[in-house]
């Protein structure tokens, strides 16, 4: 059954001028998932950036403390490290979650990532 997939996708590969091929991420899901909210003020806290009028977020994984950069990774591996370290190993992703100004630490056994392949030719996408 696969290899009729196989030749289907090697026909449609040659027959249409293929200008590039890009994955697209369709599910991202963490299984046995654990959220941990912090506040922004809560980051720049931690590396002692205390006392900030302005904390906003810098990109999709940094917060700037008024200049200070923080990697919001980081700061969910030690700070999970100092509530258990046996979270801390379970770490999977840091999300900034601008509507409530939250940065989430999210925690799990494992990932399962869907993607599909989207093919774009000349005259479009197939």
């Amino acid at each position: 059954m696969k290899s009729i997939y196989l030749i289907t996708l090697l026909f449609v590969i040659a027959t249409f001028p293929v200008k590039a091929v890009t994955t697209v991420l369709e599910k991202f899901e963490v299984l046995n998932s654990h959220k941990y909210s912090y506040s922004y003020k809560e980051v720049c806290d931690l590396f002692n950036h205390k006392d900030l009028p302005l904390i906003d977020p810098a990109g999709s994984n940094k917060i700037d403390c008024m200049g200070n950069k923080v990697n919001i990774s980081l700061f969910c591996n030690q700070k999970l490290a100092k509530v258990n370290n046996d979270i801390s190993k379970k770490f999977m992703r840091g999300i900034i979650d601008q509507d409530k100004r939250k940065v989430i630490c999210q925690t799990g056994d494992r990932i399962n990532l869907k993607e599909f392949l989207v093919y774009r030719v000349q005259g479009g996408i197939i």
